[in-house]
């Protein structure tokens, strides 16, 4: 481009022919080049500022009960969670699993080893003598305190890379950023991860965000299921963390049964949700207060029947390279028919010889009214309560605007693995969280990354047309060229053109009755053809796209107010992230209050 190219007939003037430089197209393409060079940096920068604000603020805005009441733990759950982590560290694990604690229920007491999740006790345990031994001089309290601030950044950096892997293109490293942003102040993840509150979620929800990262990491192309492995471990550490762990199996296992029936079938596939299964529920399985349930509870049959099916998969797609089309479609049905009795019958078995028991009472709060669990103790506690409208508002503020429409991007354009799973989560997340207002802190995560997606795809629209706002002051799109080159231009155009033969009989490439016949065609499409309309619904998106295409200033414009929007919209949430984690950080056991001197 920029240089004039004969056209095999005729002859233009020298300077053309010769093929000189047009110096308005030269300038415009070196200025074109000049922009996107600056705007690339310029994005570049501020993701990498993004990201360095989000790891801070993860920390920092946690830090509020600490500054206010000193490194104490607070809350009733998490003073038990420090004393069972004081006795670890004293006593060492094997008496740990064997401990009565006579101060626990009292007057019964409780056999601590066998009835907590002890992942977060040894977590803590473990940072404890390492920052010792490493010439640290900390105390078991301190680590405690800090601990959920400090996993909260590592789940900020987890939940990024899951938008990051559902992005598309070009939008992936500015969806990570954005992701980063929300997950480091969102008032749904803060709300079990404040310094000084020692509990389960604490850890867990890095678990969860971890699980998920490495579970679609290993879905990216063929040869990425080794990936699996480092899925397990880390929903081992979610088992032995907190007994959400149900949800992470269930949301892996729905995933992979989705691709499956959808017909996406990879080995790839087979091989990730195999080792995933197997090896993490060996793992599961060496937590004395899980012990056998992945292999005896109800809520936990799905996935095992997902590895049949999985099975199943395997078995139709080496048999599809072997029979004919018909055959094949024959054995296809069979397979479904056998598969899906042989399933129902031994469901049937497994309840009827009681080695699988029902679901508990908290799942089925999940699908009946909550006052109807048939347990007093859950039916009494506040956050089993189904959750009201205003609470998402609270938890979330716009954040709940956007998401959904990065969720919806996800399920309907460019599905891949890592975007069906996205869309999955929030749906699901969604339904549970509306259930139980406990379960909102699993939408935190989901939230964020749907609305990373989709917030970074319009944060790069708008970086490209604020980089081309020549566009706006130059109306015949030469780049902001000087009306004489623009002039230049226009009569090398009328050189070459008049240059052309004129197409009669017989005449060359850019004439004859091939060229009316196509001019008669083009005049008849644009009138419509005796007056009748030819706009048809399915030309809509291309009608738009020129439309937008051809209006420099009407894009310019949307961009412009979008931005506005979406900067009011950012302010909004971070003041509400803040005020969130200031009353979330005011301890249930201890208070505060004047003396009489003031």
């Amino acid at each position: 481009p920029g240089t004039y190219i004969g056209y095999g007939y005729g002859s233009a003037p020298e300077r053309y022919r010769r093929g000189r430089p047009l110096t308005s197209r030269r300038r415009m393409g070196a200025s074109t080049a000049g922009k996107g060079s600056v705007r690339t940096a310029a994005m570049a920068v501020s993701r990498i500022v993004t990201m360095i604000w989000a790891l801070v603020n993860a920390y920092t805005i946690r830090l509020h009960a600490v500054e206010v009441y000193g490194r104490v733990i607070h809350e009733f759950d998490p003073w038990f969670n420090f004393r069972a982590t004081q006795y670890l560290v004293d006593h060492g694990w094997r008496k740990f699993f064997t401990w009565y604690d006579h101060e626990s229920w009292y007057p019964l007491g409780r056999p601590v080893g066998t009835t907590i999740y002890p992942g977060m006790q040894f977590t803590a345990a473990g940072i404890f003598r390492a920052l010792n031994a490493l010439g640290f001089e900390v105390s078991l309290n301190d680590v405690c305190v800090f601990i959920p601030a400090g996993f909260s950044v590592i789940a900020t950096l987890f939940t990024a890379l899951i938008a990051k892997e559902a992005a598309v293109g070009k939008h992936k490293a500015t969806a990570f950023a954005v992701t980063a942003f929300i997950m480091a102040i969102l008032p749904a993840h803060i709300m079990r991860s404040v310094a000084g509150g020692f509990d389960n979620e604490s850890v867990a929800v890095t678990a969860i965000v971890a699980t998920f990262f490495w579970w679609i990491r290993s879905l990216r192309t063929e040869r990425s299921w080794p990936f699996a492995f480092a899925a397990a471990l880390s929903y081992g550490y979610m088992v032995a963390a907190w007994g959400g762990y149900t949800f992470v199996l269930n949301m892996v296992g729905v995933h992979a049964a989705a691709l499956f029936l959808a017909g996406r079938f990879t080995w790839n596939l087979y091989k990730a949700y195999s080792v995933f299964y197997l090896v993490g529920t060996a793992l599961a399985v060496h937590v004395p207060v899980v012990g056998w349930t992945p292999l005896r509870s109800m809520e936990q049959m799905g996935p095992l029947f997902v590895l049949g099916l999985a099975q199943l998969a395997a078995l139709l797609s080496h048999q599809k390279r072997r029979l004919g089309e018909r055959d094949y479609a024959a054995f296809r049905k069979r397979v479904a028919l056998f598969g899906g009795v042989a399933a129902l019958a031994l469901l049937v078995a497994l309840e009827a010889s009681g080695l699988v028991g029902g679901l508990s009472a908290r799942v089925r709060g999940l699908f009946v009214p909550h006052t109807h669990t048939g347990n007093p103790l859950v039916d009494s506690v506040a956050e089993h309560q189904a959750t009201r409208g205003d609470v998402y508002w609270q938890y979330f503020d716009t954040v709940i605007l956007f998401a959904p429409a990065g969720a919806v991007a996800c399920a309907a354009f460019q599905p891949s693995p890592a975007r069906t799973f996205v869309a999955l989560y929030f749906l699901i997340a969604g339904y549970f969280s509306a259930k139980m207002v406990r379960l909102v802190l699993l939408l935190g995560p989901a939230s964020a990354v749907a609305a990373g997606v989709a917030l970074g795809a319009v944060a790069d629209w708008i970086a490209g047309e604020a980089a081309t706002l020549g566009e706006v002051t130059d109306s015949s799109g030469l780049g902001g060229a000087s009306a004489s080159e623009r002039g230049d231009d226009k009569k090398v155009k009328e050189t070459i053109a008049n240059d052309r033969p004129t197409g009669g009989k017989g005449g060359g490439v850019g004439g004859g009755r091939a060229e009316r016949r196509a001019e008669k065609n083009a005049k008849k499409k644009k009138s419509g053809g005796a007056g009748k309309s030819s706009f048809r619904i399915d030309e809509a998106p291309r009608l738009v796209r020129e439309y937008f295409a051809a209006n420099a200033t009407v894009r310019k414009s949307i961009a412009a107010a979008t931005l506005a929007f979406l900067v009011t919209a950012g302010r909004s949430f971070v003041v509400r992230s803040r005020v969130m984690a200031q009353q979330m950080s005011e301890p249930s056991i201890m208070v505060r209050g004047y003396a009489p001197n003031g």
